[in-house]
């Protein structure tokens, strides 16, 4: 009962004090009136304070604990697990699919100058123990050339026509015979003559032939070589060679050569010798010469990753007209690999005794006069220095220096002694002979390679005015490009400085024979692996050249062609 009065006290006055003090507010904001200004300073934005997680997991701690305890037992039975076994095959790396290959490949084309080209070459297919080819090659022009002051051509043509036998037979896996043959027919006409020699009236030019010269050779080899892996064997390389030549004076020439080279590893050493025996017997008329020239050259080489150093004495005894003469010269290389591939200093010293026999002349100046004879050269001293390397994968180089005393050097200079000074014949000198040289080869991928090289000449002549015929530089460039095995792409010039020729009827004058710049094109298409079609351009530029003096060479030449394979 008591509780019921006291709740209704509190009632009542909780109900007085809410009215007095609502009254007691109305009359405040009666009396005062709140004026003032409200700047507001951003939008808004409402948050929520970060909550925390209670991490506490609750955990229930039982004091009592049951201890389970069961039996069991294993019903063993037999289970039978049949299976069969399956083979697996050995796997096997498969090489690279051999390429079909053709047994013949016949090439023809024909050019301006009148100029036909044709050439076939047969050969046999894959076999462990043969191979063999045969090679047949002409390649003639019929055209006429223009001399300097004078008004008509006279005709400039020649023929090369070639025919070879080769063969290979590998006796074991350690030993190889090749057995080669060949004939060689090439045609000429000393063109070049002096202008002063020919008559006024054209018709009564000498006839072609007239000034024909035709010279004919024929020969065998057989060489017998040893094929070791293991370069701790014993190593040869041996052959014996006969060779004919005639020239249409009925001059002929006998040449027989034997050579062998010979090394075996001796611990870390390899010792080794060359030998070279060659007979020549030039005839013609009441000329009959015989030279023997036999030359041993023992070597010792010894190196490794690093650098390599050769060291040998050349021994070499010249047999001429009843007399002997004895030779002796170092030969002595070494080289050091500075850095890998990138840097290989190299330095050595030499000395070489050369035969220049009939046929070896006509192959350098085919206008020679009929039956000249021209003495051995001696090269006393060859000094030689440079650096070789690899900038990258693509790009090597190599720069050097030859330095050569040279006694008997021969130089080509004007026949006199024929009616149309149209001939050649050779003046002596010694020399000192400094050459540089420079080459670089860039080749980024089989498709696109260059090459760079050039060479500079010092003579310094003993009694000679100038070095006849001999060219102060020679730059070379090539270029090859492959575009997807279908279009094959050469491109190259030759840059050869002026020279000089002698001037036989006044000698303090020289003849200039001014420098070339000669640019070549060869373009094929290869419709498919057995027909191309080809293109070339030869002296696109059609510059005057002197190969020799008096003789012009042909200017802008073209070829066109088609090749074939079956």
């Amino acid at each position: 009962m008591y509780a019921k009065i006291y709740i209704s006290i509190i009632a009542v006055l909780f109900t007085f004090g809410g009215a007095i003090a609502q009254q007691t507010i109305q009359r405040s904001s009666t009396k005062d009136t709140i004026k003032s200004d409200v700047i507001v300073v951003r939008a808004y934005d409402p948050t929520v304070s970060d909550a925390n997680k209670i991490n506490i997991i609750p955990n229930i701690k039982d004091s009592t604990k049951v201890d389970v305890k069961f039996n069991y037992y294993i019903d063993a039975e037999k289970a039978d697990a049949e299976f069969e076994v399956m083979p697996i095959k050995a796997a096997k790396i498969l090489p690279e699919p051999l390429k079909k290959l053709y047994h013949s490949n016949l090439t023809a084309g024909f050019g301006n100058y009148y100029t036909p080209y044709v050439e076939y070459s047969y050969n046999s297919l894959r076999s462990k123990k043969n191979s063999y080819s045969v090679h047949l090659k002409h390649l003639s022009s019929a055209g006429k050339l223009k001399l300097d002051g004078y008004d008509e051509k006279v005709f400039a043509g020649f023929s090369n026509n070639l025919a070879e036998i080769n063969s290979k037979h590998f006796v074991n896996r350690n030993s190889t015979i090749t057995l080669a043959a060949f004939f060689n027919r090439d045609v000429y006409h000393n063109y070049g003559f002096l202008v002063d020699s020919l008559p006024e009236n054209v018709d009564s030019l000498p006839a072609k032939d007239d000034y024909k010269q035709r010279y004919w050779s024929a020969g065998a080899n057989i060489r017998y070589m040893s094929n070791n892996i293991d370069s701790n064997h014993f190593n040869y390389n041996t052959g014996i060679a006969y060779n004919y030549l005639e020239n249409l004076q009925k001059g002929n020439q006998h040449t027989i050569e034997f050579d062998g080279n010979f090394n075996k590893f001796h611990k870390r050493e390899m010792l080794g010798a060359d030998i070279h025996v060659g007979t020549y017997l030039f005839e013609q008329d009441s000329i009959d010469n015989m030279r023997v020239n036999i030359g041993i050259k023992p070597f010792i080489k010894v190196g490794n990753k690093k650098w390599q150093i050769k060291a040998g004495l050349d021994v070499i005894a010249d047999v001429y007209d009843e007399a002997v003469n004895y030779y002796f010269y170092p030969n002595v290389h070494f080289e050091y690999n500075i850095v890998e591939t990138f840097l290989t200093p190299y330095i050595g010293i030499y000395g070489r005794n050369d035969v220049n026999h009939y046929s070896k002349i006509i192959r350098e100046n085919p206008y020679i006069t009929s039956n000249l004879a021209v003495q051995n050269t001696n090269n006393l001293f060859i000094g030689k220095a440079g650096f070789r390397g690899k900038l990258s994968k693509s790009l090597s180089y190599n720069l050097g220096v030859d330095y050569s005393i040279i006694n008997g050097m021969y130089f080509f200079v004007n026949d006199t002694s024929t009616k149309y000074d149209n001939t050649f014949t050779v003046e002596y000198d010694n020399v000192k002979l400094t050459t540089y040289s420079a080459e670089v080869y860039w080749a980024k991928t089989k498709k696109l390679s260059f090459g760079l090289k050039g060479e500079y000449f010092q003579y310094k002549m003993d009694s000679l005015l100038k070095p006849w015929h001999k060219p102060e530089y020679e730059i070379t460039l090539t270029t090859r490009y492959n575009l997807r095995d279908k279009i094959l792409v050469n491109f190259d010039i030759f840059a050869i400085s002026q020279r000089f020729a002698k001037d036989m009827y006044n000698v303090k004058t020289p003849i200039k024979l001014g420098g070339t710049i000669d640019v070549n094109l060869g373009v094929e298409y290869r419709y498919n692996k057995l027909i191309s079609a080809f293109v070339k351009f030869n002296n696109i530029a059609a510059v005057k050249y002197y190969k020799f003096n008096q003789y012009p060479t042909q200017r802008f030449n073209i070829m066109l062609g088609l090749s074939y394979s079956f």
